[in-house]
């Protein structure tokens, strides 16, 4: 029973000393998973009246620049819906 207290831990460390690690290869795959597909319905963007087709030579020069910066922010609007369809999209594509 001795012997075996004694020759228990001598075959403990030897199992330690001969059990190596396994090396550990990481490999990265790209899996291509279809996704649903959406079309892009988007209604007819209306294009804004041009103001600026109604000016007159004989309007004052303040009722021209109001004209002109209406015209401006009716344009900006404008762009910024198309910008924002065409955003829509492409995100859903």
């Amino acid at each position: 029973m001795r012997w075996l207290l004694i020759l228990l831990p001598i075959l403990m460390t030897g199992c330690s000393v001969f059990n190596t690690k396994p090396e550990i290869q990481i490999v990265y795959q790209k899996v291509e998973v279809p996704g649903p597909t959406v079309y892009c319905n988007i209604k007819h963007i209306d294009r804004p009246v041009d103001l600026v087709a109604g000016l007159k030579t004989t309007n004052d020069i303040h009722y021209k620049v109001k004209t002109l910066l209406a015209d401006r922010e009716l344009k900006e609007g404008y762009i910024t819906k198309l910008e924002t369809a065409v955003i829509s999209c492409n995100q859903s594509n």
